[in-house]
């Protein structure tokens, strides 16, 4: 099996994720979903869990 990297990129807009294989090439774009707010640990995951 190869060896995927899960990329999350937390910003005060928007969260990005995405799978990178092990040369750092991108498998799947950018999924995108707004910050919420409060940005608290809880909200944040509650976010990255809904995809």
């Amino acid at each position: 099996m190869a060896a995927i990297t899960l990329s999350i990129d937390i910003g005060g807009s928007k969260i990005k994720a995405c799978t990178l294989n092990k040369s750092g090439k991108i498998l799947q774009e950018y999924t995108k979903v707004p910050t919420p707010q409060p940005a608290n640990s809880k909200n944040v995951l509650t976010s990255i869990k809904s995809w």
